[in-house]
């Protein structure tokens, strides 16, 4: 079994359309590992099975070795689980500060704390007392980061880590993804910019009509250009 995430044949869906059919996929201590597809291929679906928020029909998850099958999804959380969600669903009414700390877990020691998402996102602890709906998507983005990094977790989950934010925003979400692998954070990553998939994740799952259809490393995935073709339209 792997050290934080296991996921074995999958069965989920909504009232009686299923979604996923049976997809499989893991992450190692420290793994950057990527999950790609297009549009309603699955991938938010199975991120949701992951974090509790919708029940499994079949298949089962381990995270850190614990089979977490039917736990609700603030459990799940405290077991080391930081979720970015699709969207980035801040508090927009709530102030930067605010939003940070609103579900930050920390004790003596840890990693993360307001002042080190700040020293990760300086431009946080310029807006710190400014109502997060007045950022722009790019510093709402790395809000809902910060947020989830002071839960203080072994397994950061990025559902569309970039998408709709501008070029520049887009750079600065990518050079703190690679920070955090440089720290030594497992992360499983959900994006279409293939470029920046290549170079961060050491492996790749490829989600097509709720299954698997390929898996393998940066260099397989580089060298086969129709399989972006095929299954990413790219």
């Amino acid at each position: 079994m792997t050290d934080v995430l296991e996921v074995k044949a999958l069965e989920a869906g909504y009232g009686p359309s299923q979604v996923l059919f049976g997809p499989s996929l893991s992450v190692e201590a420290g793994e950057v590992v990527s999950l790609m597809g297009r549009n309603g291929m699955g991938k938010s679906t199975l991120i949701r099975c992951i974090m509790g928020l919708l029940p499994v029909r079949a298949g089962e998850i381990h995270l850190f070795r614990n089979r977490i099958n039917g736990w609700p999804s603030n459990r799940i959380a405290r077991l080391g689980v930081g979720l970015i969600p699709e969207g980035r669903q801040i508090f927009r009414l709530l102030n930067v500060e605010e939003n940070l700390l609103a579900t930050a877990r920390m004790s003596p020691g840890c990693k993360w704390t307001p002042d080190s998402v700040y020293e990760l996102f300086p431009i946080l602890q310029e807006r710190a007392l400014q109502p997060a709906i007045t950022l722009s998507g790019g510093e709402q983005q790395m809000l809902s980061i910060g947020r989830a990094l002071l839960t203080n977790p072994s397994l950061l989950i990025f559902d569309e880590a970039t998408e709709g934010l501008a070029p520049l925003a887009r750079r600065q979400i990518w050079e703190c993804i690679k920070r955090l692998k440089q720290a030594g954070l497992s992360i499983l990553l959900i994006d279409k910019n293939l470029a920046e998939l290549l170079e961060l994740a050491s492996r790749h799952y490829i989600l097509d009509k709720g299954e698997v259809v390929w898996s393998g490393s940066s260099a397989a995935l580089a060298a086969d250009s129709a399989l972006a073709q095929t299954y990413l339209g790219l």
